[in-house]
């Protein structure tokens, strides 16, 4: 069950040294403005598929140019490091790509805007579920539709308008390169984490909700804490005091699976 769900993915662990390099990369890119992880490794997934970067470049600051994302793309496949090319999305003012790298792992190269950073973070960070409650909510709150200037009725007659809705709402709360909107994360809220991006914490605060950190975002029951700003605070390496586990006969331990699972329940 569990063994073979993650049997064609990589652990996170191994997958953080590429991506630390990926990052430093592409910060060293000339038309690179802003760069962060994102997707499921954002969100601290013990394994993954894929490594998902999160780029805007400079000449996408003020708004989304498409022939600029697309030469940025072609860039991005002259890197020493990538293998061949993949599929290429544009969907919601956004340019993706996939590419093969020589890492032995794929990377998404998904390229935003300044206006639109803020919803993008949120959307390509996912889970879907959690994703597909906030939208619920937005939907009911006359901030982001009034912001968009639609009126409920209008919305559901369209086709899948809540993300251009919430990218609208946040474009107005954004001045890149800098943030100007007000209370903004800072370093003394709950699960504050120097170097992380905060830009998507707009949407959480302009719902009512305490912020959700991206670890949270899996729909179980998080939604409902953060209307009571009753989330939990999250483990830090500073907690961690030692490593304590067992080794069974699955690998060069001396002792059965059921035996250990037995001592635990006693």
């Amino acid at each position: 069950d569990y063994y073979e769900s993650t049997a064609a993915l990589y652990p996170k662990g191994y997958i953080d040294f590429f991506t630390n390099a990926l990052v430093s990369r592409f910060k060293g890119i000339k038309d690179v403005h802003r760069v962060t992880v994102t997707g499921s490794l954002r969100r601290r997934k013990s394994f993954v598929s894929d490594i998902d970067l999160l780029v805007m470049t400079k000449s996408n600051l003020k708004g989304f140019d498409f022939a600029g994302s697309e030469l940025f793309l072609k860039e991005v496949a002259k890197l020493p490091f990538i293998k061949t090319t993949g599929k290429r999305d544009q969907k919601h003012l956004t340019l993706s790509e996939r590419f093969e790298t020589t890492y032995g792992i794929d990377i998404e190269v998904i390229v935003s805007s300044g206006p639109r950073w803020a919803a993008d973070l949120f959307y390509t960070t996912g889970s879907k579920k959690h994703v597909r409650r906030i939208e619920e909510l937005a939907l009911k709150s006359d901030v982001f539709t009034g912001a968009a200037g639609l009126s409920i009725d209008s919305i559901y007659r369209q086709d899948n308008p809540m993300r251009d809705i919430i990218s609208i709402f946040t474009e107005k709360y954004f001045n890149f390169p800098e943030k100007t909107y007000p209370g903004s994360a800072t370093p003394g809220m709950k699960n504050y984490e120097e170097g992380q991006d905060y830009s998507d914490y707009i949407i959480y605060e302009s719902l009512g909700l305490e912020y959700v950190p991206p670890e949270l975002r899996e729909d179980r029951g998080e939604i409902e804490l953060a209307k009571r700003s009753a989330l939990p605070e999250l483990v830090k390496p500073d907690d961690i005091k030692g490593d304590l586990h067992v080794h069974s006969f699955w690998s060069d331990g001396l002792i059965e699976v059921e035996d250990i699972k037995k001592s635990c329940k006693e």
